[in-house]
């Protein structure tokens, strides 16, 4: 274990002993709510970001900052930016289940490739992008790409790029005094021109506070500046659209201003023109979308995101071929559902599913986990069907959940396909809705 790594180990554990824990049984409640009032099946990007960004855990270090330090600090050199040119494809994360949250310290016993830390709570390798030192700070930077997650909304949907992170970025701190990790997600198209970004704040038990920018810039960017609170200015180039920036800050312990604060950001061109203007907030991206008929404010991450975001709540158009008897094919899907959990062996679950690979595990988690008493009264009610072809159905139901409004949940939506010759509601679908119970299918090797 490296030098780094166990000053992360320890300032995390520091950071740790002072969170208030919260029940996973309100994280329930958090979402049945928001679905009932939403009345849509797709989850919020605030939700996805709670997952891929934000300083839920680790934002625990910083320093004090020396006297003399410019109005804007933009590194020495070429922004003292240290790019890793080591070709290599960036790993892929899956979107991580209930309690995963943020950023988990490196080391341990989880398996690492040189030089690619492992946190467990991302469920996987990071690879490394650059490495800036300024003002005596040093941040080291990792990325990787992330799936889209799979309760995004109907398996026939494909969301706006604009709407669910397809990448991750982290931020690991140190100077002589602290070390801290940031994270953000980056977006496969940002809205308009607009510059987005993740504040964090570090080292605020120490005494030392320090502000962290994780910033996404648009295409053509050749500059991203942050403005901190008190007018301290941080900038740099981008490196493949990410922009890291630094001030310190002043800040007590137990300051509400750590989580409500905002912090303006710019995208330049080479010639110093605005490509658009965003703001940062602790936990989420914001971003002020600049249009020639004026502005209008979009939140990606806590406000409310645009309705193409969520799901369509109706089942899509019938295809051009249906099943030879679609009558006695939608009899049989119907038998699918309808049966409490607690009724069902998990030989029976595993034979009704398209791809039973390593569905076992998840039920096992299902049956054991902190909602496995719901898990067990639950029962999935049909509504409706369209065959979209003579062997793939898309299917719409219902959730009833013990203690929960018969529709508590909402409209959901899955797939079953005519395998081996009878149908099966496809893993795909029931790992989607497993997740409402905090657990991840393992990804299919």
């Amino acid at each position: 274990m490296s030098e780094l790594d166990d000053r992360i180990r320890q300032a995390l554990a520091r950071q740790a002993s002072t969170l208030r824990e919260q029940p996973d049984l309100d994280a329930l409640n958090y979402r049945i709510a928001r679905r009932d009032r939403r009345r849509t099946r797709g989850i919020s990007a605030a939700l996805v970001l709670a997952l891929l960004a934000g300083p839920t855990l680790g934002f625990l270090a910083g320093r004090a900052a020396g006297p003399g330090r410019p109005d804007v600090a933009s590194g020495s050199g070429d922004d003292g930016v240290t790019v890793d040119d080591t070709p290599a494809p960036l790993p892929t994360l899956a979107p991580g289940g209930s309690g995963s949250g943020a950023v988990l310290a490196a080391g341990g016993s989880e398996e690492r490739s040189v030089g690619e830390p492992s946190y467990p709570g991302m469920q996987g390798p990071l690879a490394r992008a650059f490495v800036r030192e300024v003002d005596g700070t040093t941040i080291r930077v990792y990325r990787a790409a992330v799936e889209t997650p799979t309760y995004a909304g109907p398996p026939w949907w494909e969301p706006p790029p604009t709407c669910f992170p397809n990448g991750y970025v982290q931020a690991d701190v140190s100077t002589v005094d602290a070390v801290g990790i940031v994270s953000g997600g980056l977006y496969a198209d940002l809205p308009n021109t607009s510059v987005v970004g993740s504040l964090g704040a570090l080292g605020v038990a120490e005494g030392a506070p320090l502000w962290v920018v994780v910033a996404q810039a648009p295409a053509g960017a050749s500059r991203v500046r942050a403005t901190f609170p008190g007018g301290q200015a941080d900038e740099m180039e981008p490196v493949d659209g990410v922009a890291v920036l630094v001030a310190p800050g002043s800040i007590e312990p137990g300051d509400p201003a750590e989580y409500q604060t905002t912090v303006p950001l710019e995208a330049l061109d080479a010639d110093g023109t605005s490509l658009g203007t965003g703001t940062a907030r602790v936990g989420g991206y914001s971003a002020t979308i600049a249009e020639a008929s004026g502005s209008s404010e979009r939140d990606l991450a806590t406000g409310e995101p645009s309705p193409e975001c969520f799901g369509p709540q109706e089942l899509p158009p019938p295809g051009a071929e249906q099943p030879a008897d679609p009558a006695a094919a939608r009899a049989e899907i119907e038998r699918l559902f309808g049966v409490r959990y607690g009724d069902r062996t998990d030989e029976e679950r595993l034979a009704g599913l398209d791809d039973p690979t390593g569905m076992r595990e998840v039920y096992e988690q299902l049956r054991t986990g902190p909602y496995a008493d719901r898990v067990l009264g639950s029962r999935v009610v049909f509504r409706d069907l369209v065959f979209l072809s003579a062997t793939r159905a898309a299917v719409q139901y219902i959730t009833e959940i013990p203690g929960y409004p018969p529709d508590g949940v909402g409209q959901q939506f899955g797939e079953v396909v005519f395998v081996d010759g009878r149908w099966k509601i496809t893993r795909e679908s029931v790992c989607r809705d497993v997740q409402l119970a905090g657990v991840t299918c393992p990804p299919v090797r």
